[in-house]
């Protein structure tokens, strides 16, 4: 399970937490869920790249767009059964996430709800 949080301590300073880095869990075999919160704002190329093993995604965040999703970021992701995998987005964003992701890779098969 991936639950990227939405802030960081470090050296006891909190940092939001606004981006999912390039490639970050390509080809990891492990993750079976998925949870990005409301902080994104952006997500790198191949992020989510040949993710198989996955069978939810969480998206919170509300500021996705087709320019601040990098290319392939979720090709791939569920692949091993693309019918069980389903995509959990704000009702707000339904109708313009299922377009800004099947652009950046998710499968048709896979369910997208609110």
């Amino acid at each position: 399970s991936v639950n990227i949080p939405s802030t960081v301590n470090i050296n006891k300073v909190s940092y939001r937490v606004t981006a999912v880095n390039a490639k970050v869990f390509a080809n990891n075999t492990k993750v079976k869920k998925i949870v990005i919160p409301a902080n994104v704002t952006s997500i790198g190329s191949k992020a989510f790249y040949n993710c198989k093993k996955v069978t939810s995604v969480t998206i919170k965040s509300t500021k996705l767009t087709t320019k601040n999703v990098g290319s392939k970021a979720f090709t791939k992701l569920g692949a091993s059964n693309y019918k069980k995998t389903k995509v959990k987005v704000p009702a707000s964003k339904l109708k313009s996430y299922k377009s800004v992701l099947v652009k950046k890779g998710l499968s048709k098969k896979i369910k997208i709800t609110k």
